[in-house]
């Protein structure tokens, strides 16, 4: 019961009883660009709109639009502090707003918005967002949810602010999954992109290691020591059940879906071997064997367009990155830096891919090299360690754990490096972060 509640909290879609839109749809920021010019944004605080008092408690969760829309680095969210609005004008209508109060401080797109309270207790929430200068409304949403559901619902609007602006739509409702050291267990925790919301998805008190999402969000692989092998299971949350889907003798591991989600990449080990299969996702059934190595062939990542494979290989004699055509099975070496390169994790655009390399002091960071093994460039840098890359769902930022504080948790950073900021606070320690497609 625990995972089908988990289930509906990951994809449940709150309801839109009211959409409007003008016919505004001019694309303000080209994301590409090669410098990007941020765009002045205007963010007021809800209103009540039954005209009573606010409730804090909801009206705060006008942080979280914010935070999402600062996390972009596309806009500039303007500082309240210089808002020159008057009191009686906080309707957020096009007739009761003076926008010369917003082009004379500079914003150029407004985000107002405002709730009730029904008869059921239930939150009715609009939100809008004008051009400032054009005068115009651009988009409306009306939301209906618990108290609960605010933050989901900023997130939603979020990605409507930024869909508008950029022809993209945001990644403001995924979820980031993770292990958690827990006395001397691993668990599989999940989160919130931002950190937030928490949530412990195992309580095996055993080894649960290597967490991947399937490519709709509903499931999450990840291989246990429950039963004493490393298994591959299967988290179902629609179902509530997990489910064994590999429990070949010695390793199943490092797993990952394709994109398509009718296959899964993985390690099994024959002997002294351990090479990547590809097995069914429904089944389990191999379907290919991939490599045949004496050695060690681990942590397969799909291209995109599922033709691909980037894996870990000690061939050379030091694990390197390699990427292998899945119809001819032809590997080409891509990393040739430092004596150890893993956790390959190839972008959701196709055209880099993330790994851990040591460098010259011995420290592992987070490197992106292009998928033809060109452009290589170091992300990370200081006195302790970077690993396990995953790209979010948009290609434009990368997870990963780091001991920079001490014990190992999950940090986020722009693709270019940018922007560092931690999302967990273990006790233990947080390691091998996978980011979930876009779930809203």
């Amino acid at each position: 019961m625990r995972n089908k509640n988990l289930f509906v909290v990951f994809v449940t879609l709150l309801v839109v009883i009211f959409t409007v839109s003008s016919s505004f749809s001019l694309v303000y920021i080209d994301i590409n660009a090669p410098i990007l010019k941020q765009l002045p944004l205007a963010i007021t605080e809800l209103v009540n709109l039954d005209g009573k008092e606010p409730d804090r408690s909801i009206t705060q969760n006008i942080k979280t639009l914010t935070s999402d829309l600062e996390n972009t680095g596309i806009f500039d969210i303007l500082d309240p502090v210089a808002f020159l609005e008057s009191p009686e004008k906080k309707g957020i209508t096009l007739e009761t707003i003076d926008f010369d109060d917003w082009t004379i401080v500079g914003a150029e797109g407004l985000v107002k918005g405002g709730y009730k309270i029904r008869d059921d207790n239930s939150i009715e929430l609009e939100m809008r967002l004008f051009d400032t200068y054009q005068k115009q409304l651009i988009v409306g949403k009306r939301y209906v949810g618990g108290k609960d559901d605010v933050k989901r619902m900023m997130h939603r609007f979020a990605n409507e602010i930024l869909l508008k602006f950029t022809g993209e739509r945001g990644i403001f409702g995924s979820k980031i999954t993770y292990v958690e050291d827990i006395k001397s267990y691993k668990e599989i925790f999940v989160m919130d992109y931002d950190g937030s919301n928490n949530i412990q998805l195992t309580r095996d008190f055993s080894l649960n290691i290597s967490p991947a999402w399937a490519p709709d969000g509903t499931k999450i692989l990840y291989t246990s020591y429950k039963r004493g092998n490393p298994d591959l299971v299967v988290n179902d949350f629609a179902k509530g059940e997990t489910t064994s889907i590999s429990k070949r003798k010695g390793l199943n591991l490092g797993a990952e879906y394709s994109y398509d989600g009718k296959k899964i990449a993985l390690t099994l080990s024959d002997g002294n071997n351990s090479n990547i299969y590809i097995i069914d996702a429904q089944d389990g059934k191999v379907i290919k064997r991939l490599t045949d190595y004496w050695g060690i062939d681990v942590s397969p990542s799909w291209s995109p367009d599922d033709t691909k494979i980037a894996f870990t290989s000690d061939r050379s004699g030091n694990p390197n990155i390699y990427v292998i055509d899945v119809d001819n099975s032809e590997a080409k070496r891509l990393s040739f830096n430092g004596k150890y390169n893993s956790s390959a994790e190839w972008s959701p655009k196709g055209d880099k891919i993330a790994f851990c390399g040591q460098d010259e002091k011995g420290l592992f960071n987070i490197y992106t090299i292009n998928a033809d093994g060109t452009g290589m460039e170091r992300l990370t840098s200081g006195s302790k360690d970077n690993e396990s890359p995953s790209w979010s769902p948009d290609g434009r930022q990368i997870a990963f754990a780091s001991n920079r504080n001490g014990n190992y948790d999950i940090y986020v950073m722009n693709a270019d490096g940018g922007s560092i900021r931690r999302l967990t606070f273990s006790k233990g320690n947080a390691t091998s972060p996978s980011w979930s497609p876009k779930l809203e």
